[in-house]
């Protein structure tokens, strides 16, 4: 059947009214081309991670909102916080108006990367039992961040860390002791762990080596050197001279002592007064300290019969009299330093010194006193195994002068040098006792054999005598415009006196006598100018080899050492030049 016009005009136009009644009536969809949800990377803080609207790429439809759901496995089974550091599966949900369609989610990781852990400080402390039996703990003090240090006071400090910057209980923490570091000083040697974390001697040294580590944060090591050392005491005037010789009474624990640094902190005139020579008396209450000159100069001073005796007021009031000539032992010690064990003494000048020693009458005596005279020191003992001090320490003294002396000297047994009267080494054939850069400039020394008694006399320019012990090595020595004047058989007004008797006078620009016993002893790069007057009873009794007087044990020059010296030898009134 055939439709007229109008019929099909109207069937078209209900069918179009339709469609567009139901276009308007339906729900359409956001257009959500240009959002996108990536993978999303951040760094811990303790806040929790929420993202929002900015953490998607685009911008969202207007009417949009977006939220988002934190799981902690990829099939989203488990919603979770996301704090800590670690990876997210997050969803991203949206919600628009009823008008539209709904969105689908978006899904994405989320990264939360582990950081460095920043001002990580902590204290080293030290626990040690005081003298009522009660723990004390103290912290180490700080030469820098990373080298700390307790102040040695006979104490075994057990250590421990304290005062942590950061106390977190989810933070774990490694704590080793180590005694070495590897060869590139990076890293402790993994080699050297030990169980041991005690330090208690001068000299100590543990390293401490700290790791901690949390789930939020890399892992970091912090390493501390941690050492003993030694007690720093000023010296700024003369009393303070005084109060260092009175610690060695005051103080009677050599090992105590021998922790102490005396720094010099100014050059200080002593105003000609008559010093005291420090620990006069042999083998007793020696000085075992260090002593940093810190390149002062301690000048205008003698050294008299009056060095040796004297009395000292301690702090409580009481006193104590120092007497080095009224004992059984032979010996007595001349010097600024006299009996001297396991000290350091080094970076000093002496200056402008006046000495005039008569031991004539303490010759006489049963005990017939040997004078040890050194301008610094007058003997230096190594023997210290008994007195609680670490590995039986060697006597150091290095870059010391010694300027202006103008010495007299009566004795009948004698050792006097310029610097050293006499170095007694340890005798273990392991360790090598080292005197570097000692020099002497206008030292005038005059020898005079007393009346009572005969035996040898020992001068030299750096040390008079070298006994027994390990090898002793002389090193960048100097002596400039040094003259010796010894009269053991005339005396000085041109009188012979026999009874002075033929015992060996032994004369060297830097060593007098190298004694028997003595292992080895090396003089390397040494130099020197002394003039000699010797007068002797026979032409054999005077001992010159030019460096060194005499040798009766082991003794080496090196090619650079040198003397250029002038020597008058007189015997029974007759000159012989040389």
């Amino acid at each position: 059947m055939k439709r007229n016009l109008f019929t099909s005009f109207m069937l078209a136009l209900c069918l179009g009214l339709s469609a567009l009644i139901l276009t308007a009536c339906g729900k359409t969809d956001y257009d959500m081309s240009g959002v996108a949800f990536n993978d999303i990377t951040k760094d811990y803080t303790e806040s929790t991670v929420i993202l929002t609207e900015n953490d998607l790429e685009g911008t969202l439809p207007e009417g949009v909102e977006v939220s988002f759901e934190y799981f902690s496995d990829e099939e989203r089974t488990q919603t979770i916080i996301a704090k800590d550091a670690g990876i997210y599966y997050v969803t991203a949900k949206f919600t628009g108006d009823n008008k539209h369609n709904a969105i689908q989610d978006k899904y994405a990781t989320l990264t939360i990367n582990k950081v460095n852990f920043s001002n990580v400080t902590f204290d080293i402390a030290g626990t040690y039992t005081d003298s009522t039996n009660n723990k004390v703990t103290v912290v180490a003090k700080s030469e820098d961040e990373n080298n700390v240090y307790f102040e040695y006071d006979a104490k075994q400090f057990r250590l421990s860390i304290q005062n942590e910057s950061i106390s977190s209980d989810a933070i774990t923490r490694e704590i080793g002791y180590y005694k070495s570091l590897n060869d590139d000083k990076t890293n402790v040697l993994e080699s050297s762990k030990t169980t041991n974390n005690v330090v208690e001697k001068y000299g100590d040294v543990l390293y401490i080596k700290v790791k901690y580590q949390d789930k939020n944060h890399n892992p970091i090591s912090i390493i501390k050197r941690i050492s003993i050392e030694k007690i720093t005491k000023e010296i700024n005037t003369y009393e303070d001279l005084i109060q260092m010789n009175k610690d060695i009474y005051e103080i009677p624990s050599a090992a105590s002592r021998n922790a102490f640094r005396y720094l010099l902190k100014q050059d200080i005139d002593l105003g000609g007064e008559v010093w005291n020579t420090i620990s006069p008396v042999f083998g007793k209450d020696y000085f075992c300290s260090e002593f940093d000159g810190n390149g002062h100069t301690i000048s205008n001073f003698k050294i008299t019969n009056d060095s040796t005796k004297y009395t000292l007021t301690l702090a409580d009031n009481s006193t104590v009299t120092v007497d080095a000539q009224n004992t059984t032992d032979q010996c007595i010690h001349f010097g600024f330093f006299g009996y001297v064990a396991a000290a350091n003494i080094h970076d000093l000048t002496l200056d402008n010194i006046t000495v005039n020693i008569d031991m004539d009458e303490m010759s006489k005596t049963a005990s017939a006193k040997y004078c040890y005279y050194g301008t610094l020191m007058a003997r230096g003992e190594s023997d210290v195994s008994a007195y609680g001090i670490k590995d039986n320490a060697s006597t150091i003294l290095k870059d010391c002068n010694v300027n202006n002396v103008n010495a007299t000297i009566v004795a009948s047994k004698a050792y006097i040098g310029g610097v050293i009267g006499c170095d007694h080494n340890a005798n273990t054939e392991t360790k090598i006792y080292s005197r570097e850069n000692l020099n002497t400039n206008n030292v005038s020394i005059t020898v005079k054999k007393g009346t009572a008694f005969n035996d040898r006399l020992s001068v030299g320019g750096i040390v008079a005598e070298t006994q027994s012990g390990d090898v002793t090595l002389y090193k960048n020595c100097t002596v400039t415009n040094g003259i010796v004047k010894v009269y053991a058989y005339q005396n000085d007004d041109n009188t012979n006196e026999s009874s002075y008797g033929s015992k060996p006078v032994s004369v060297g620009t830097i060593l007098g006598w190298n004694r028997g016993g003595a292992r080895d002893v090396k003089i390397e790069n040494c130099s020197g100018n002394l003039t000699m007057d010797v007068y002797v009873k026979n032409a054999s009794q005077l001992q010159y080899n030019g460096l060194y007087g005499a040798n009766s044990a082991e003794l080496s020059t090196d090619e650079f050492s040198t003397a250029s010296n002038i020597i008058n030898k007189y015997y029974l009134g007759v000159l012989v030049q040389e």
